[in-house]
């Protein structure tokens, strides 16, 4: 604890007596006040601050930790139902054999009852199911109807986004051609 005025001055001997008989012992003392005054507003605000240091700290702390689970969450491989919904989203079709690969036939069963109950269109193809984007799927039977090119690569254009499904089907060699509707069929 700092020494008060009589006692700091009463280590300097004559001096305080002189500052007595001066009257600046009396402003010294108004002074000392003041400064005990501005110490205490000081300190208190260091307290907050100090504070507002450790909110600050734990707040950075917890983004740090936020940012980790993040980027371990991104390095892990995507769920087989993240990698359904990735390949119906670019595709507008899953395929079970392609997109999904060989794992635990339980697991494959929940995501393809999950797609179907969210609306998406089984198609069981010689030893692999396909699930279609309900959207995809009626574009391309109204496309199925209507579009008479006879050629196959000229087709998947015209079927616009369902292109890829009728190119699919194509090449298992689940449509042809019938010159006598002059139209795509499927088998």
């Amino acid at each position: 604890m700092a020494p008060t005025l009589d006692e700091f001055l009463g280590r300097k001997g004559r001096k305080r007596e002189k500052l007595e008989e001066s009257g600046l012992a009396l402003v010294s003392e108004e002074v000392l006040g003041e400064l005990v005054e501005r110490v205490a507003r000081l300190e208190e605000r260091v307290g907050k601050l100090e504070e507002e240091l450790q909110e600050l700290k734990k707040r950075h702390a917890s983004g740090r930790q936020m940012r980790a689970q993040e980027k371990e969450e991104r390095s892990r491989p995507p769920s087989l139902f993240q990698r359904a919904l990735d390949a119906l989203n670019a595709k507008g079709y899953v395929s079970v054999v392609k997109d999904l690969g060989k794992g635990d036939p339980e697991e494959h069963e929940r995501v393809l009852k999950r797609l179907e109950q969210m609306g998406g269109v089984v198609m069981e193809v010689e030893g692999d199911t396909l699930i279609v984007h309900p959207s995809v799927y009626r574009e391309f039977r109204e496309r199925l109807e209507t579009v008479g090119e006879r050629d196959p690569v000229a087709c998947v254009e015209l079927f616009g986004r369902a292109g890829k499904l009728f190119n699919e089907l194509y090449r298992r060699g689940l449509l042809y051609y019938s010159s006598k509707d002059s139209r795509w069929r499927m088998l």
